[in-house]
């Protein structure tokens, strides 16, 4: 009789505990425990009975979320500048190199919760232009990285697409005179993900900056086409 009471309690607990109590995934007493707790019910003895909750499952992190990317690039830049006023235009053309440093972070804006394709960044560029001519830039950047149109992706490896906008401004002394100007950029190029941190560019872009010429009635304008190499790293969650 007190098995048949103590069959109908554990029969009523499981339907008035709450879906909670017991789950697909709840693993079964096993024969010895379900006698144990019986054998105690029968002598009266409480103590006896050892309850156990079921082992929680540890959590998993489908997705690795950006602390920052720090890069580093270098470019070979072919230049065009225009100098004109209302009697008349010159243009000029030469190359130049340059070394740019970038730091950002990635983030969510428009795609799936989590997926970080979008890197908001700053960046700061050194052009050398001649012996004599250099100019810096700071510039702020919108970058999508559109790993979800890959062109190759293996377990460690996911070539794809890259598109970005930048403004900001530039700096250059000539003649003792210092001048500065508005800078625009604009590119697309290919992105060589390995692994969660490590990013291999080939990028190919337009700068264009409208120079403050010192003369007055002067406009100055440069156009920079751009072919660059670089590598960034990216510092994640669980990394430290």
């Amino acid at each position: 009789m007190r098995t048949l009471l103590l069959s109908l309690l554990l029969i009523s607990a499981e339907v008035y505990a709450g879906t909670d109590a017991w789950t697909q995934n709840t693993q079964p007493l096993s024969q010895s425990k379900s006698e144990a707790i019986i054998k105690a019910y029968e002598e009266n003895n409480n103590t006896k009975i050892d309850f156990e909750d079921d082992p929680k499952e540890a959590s998993t992190i489908v997705y690795d979320e950006n602390i920052f990317m720090l890069g580093v690039a270098v470019a070979y830049e072919s230049n065009s500048e225009k100098v004109y006023n209302k009697s008349g235009s010159k243009t000029e053309s030469f190359s130049s190199s340059n070394i740019a440093l970038t730091l950002g972070k990635d983030f969510t804006l428009w795609h799936e919760d989590n997926t970080e394709p979008t890197r908001l960044y700053g960046t700061f560029s050194y052009s050398n232009i001649s012996s004599d001519v250099d100019y810096t830039s700071f510039t702020l950047g919108l970058k999508e990285n559109m790993f979800y149109w890959s062109i190759y992706k293996d377990a460690k490896l996911n070539l794809y697409p890259t598109f970005y906008l930048e403004i900001g401004s530039s700096s250059l002394t000539r003649d003792k005179e210092e001048v500065s100007g508005f800078t625009t950029l604009y590119g697309a190029g290919l992105t060589l993900n390995h692994g969660k941190n490590l990013e291999y560019m080939l990028n190919f872009h337009l700068k264009n900056v409208d120079w403050d010429h010192p003369v007055d009635g002067v406009a100055d304008e440069m156009n920079a086409y751009s072919v660059t190499i670089g590598i960034n790293y990216k510092l994640m969650y669980g990394d430290i």
